[in-house]
């Protein structure tokens, strides 16, 4: 509390009764209609006050001992300490959140993951087999359908024509794949069902065996439903072809590898 905030408060009991001095009356005044916190003080001892009067008025013969206006006092700077105390709490608290925001936004980008969800996608895969259900966009165009995945996951999608690889387009769609919003292409190659991922900023794919396939390096893995993943990154962003056949999936990446990662 400043001096002078200090100084008025200790005589607004005087003040209030009209007992000081003119010209220190005039300066309490002042500085009361400038600062809020002794205004609110003012007003509280005016209460006290008015309050006393009732009392007298009531007891007009009782006397209130010397005491009572120390006691009020006393009162009055308890509660002003106090809600300093709470200000300064406040503002402790704030600091604090503001600090734990901060290290958690760094504590997220630092622990970022770029890795491509691998088991995950091939349990997406084995559960869309079962299903078969249809694509949410339906066609036959390779350029479309990368322009509709490029429109639903603000990234740049290459359209992928696995016509060499004796694979028709069926459509696409965006799933959730382990957190990861990623677009999915749906292929069909005679009785072989293959599916392209496609997840930008997703290329790491540690836990995957490194294979070369046609001169192509990749990374592949496969479950016990004998599902494969052949898996590269282009660009950015992270690929993977996975299919009921094995030879098919083989193909299938060999192609589409070689179409996103053109010079």
């Amino acid at each position: 509390m400043e001096d002078r905030c200090k100084t008025v408060q200790e005589n607004l009991a005087v003040w209030q009764e009209e007992e000081l001095p003119l010209e220190i009356r005039q300066q309490c005044d002042e500085h009361i209609a400038q600062c809020s916190r002794c205004r609110h003080a003012a007003e509280v001892q005016r209460e006290v006050s008015k309050a006393l009067r009732r009392l007298r008025q009531l007891h007009s013969g009782i006397t209130p001992p010397p005491s009572l206006w120390r006691n009020v006092s006393k009162e009055l700077k308890r509660r002003e300490s106090h809600k300093q105390r709470m200000v300064q709490w406040q503002a402790a608290f704030a600091s604090i959140l503001a600090a734990c925001l901060i290290i958690g936004g760094v504590w997220a980008k630092l622990n970022h993951s770029s890795a491509f969800p691998a088991e995950q996608t091939l349990q997406n895969y084995r559960q869309w087999y079962n299903s078969q259900s249809e694509p949410v966009y339906e066609s036959r165009d390779p350029a479309a359908a990368a322009k509709w995945l490029s429109d639903h996951l603000h990234a740049s999608v290459l359209p992928i024509d696995l016509s060499l690889s004796q694979a028709k387009l069926n459509g696409a769609d965006v799933v959730q794949v382990g957190g990861v919003k990623m677009g999915r292409l749906l292929y069909l190659s005679g009785t072989a069902h293959l599916a392209i991922y496609v997840s930008p900023a997703h290329t790491e794919f540690r836990s995957l065996n490194k294979v070369t396939a046609d001169g192509n390096k990749m990374r592949e893995t496969s479950d016990k439903n004998h599902f494969t993943l052949f898996a590269w990154a282009a660009n950015g962003d992270g690929y993977a072809v996975v299919s009921n056949a094995y030879n098919e999936c083989e193909t299938a990446a060999v192609d589409a590898e070689r179409q996103t990662n053109l010079p």
